[in-house]
Order: C-alpha cells, then sequence, then structure tokens
C-alpha cells in the first residue's frame, strides 16, 4: 500500500502493472465519444412520467391494505 495524500492506495507491480499500463493505454487510445444532444430526454420523460402518476395515485396508496385485516377478522 502506498500514501497518496490522505488515501491509502494499493502499489500495482510486476505483471499486474504491466497489464493495467496496457489496459490504460488502449483506453487512452480510443476515440472520445459525445452522446446524442437528446440522450437522457426519454429518460427525464419516463421519470416525469413516473412522478405524475405517484402524484396521482398517491391516495390510492394511502389506503391500500387498510381494510384488509377486517374482512380476515370478520370472516367475510
Amino acid at each position: 500500500m502506498a500514501i497518496v495524500g490522505d488515501i491509502c492506495a494499493p502499489v500495482l507491480t510486476g505483471k499486474s502493472a504491466q497489464r493495467f499500463k496496457r489496459m490504460m493505454e488502449r483506453v487512452d487510445s480510443m476515440p472520445e465519444r459525445e452522446l446524442p444532444e437528446d440522450f437522457y430526454l426519454e429518460f427525464e420523460k419516463s421519470l416525469e412520467k413516473s412522478r405524475l402518476y405517484a402524484e396521482r395515485h398517491k391516495s390510492n396508496l394511502k389506503n391500500a391494505g387498510k381494510n384488509e385485516g377486517k374482512e380476515l377478522q370478520s370472516g367475510k
């Protein structure tokens, strides 16, 4: 282990260090890709739809299960 600033980090040696270096060089040589302009739009729509659904059904969710125990106790 090596101490770098306030962080204690593992030290790679031998074959592990060579593999790590090769992989880092490979990753660094890959072209950077930009996400399409509306990439997150579908996620945002889904979250908004989910939020609206939850708001509409909030009262139903609060009352869900309240009467189930009464039916079992009364034998109906």
